[in-house]
């Protein structure tokens, strides 16, 4: 569903 939104989640969990 959220494909790109779990990457981004990942890649930039710290921006989070």
């Amino acid at each position: 569903d959220n494909i790109s939104y779990i990457i981004i989640n990942k890649c930039g969990n710290s921006k989070k």
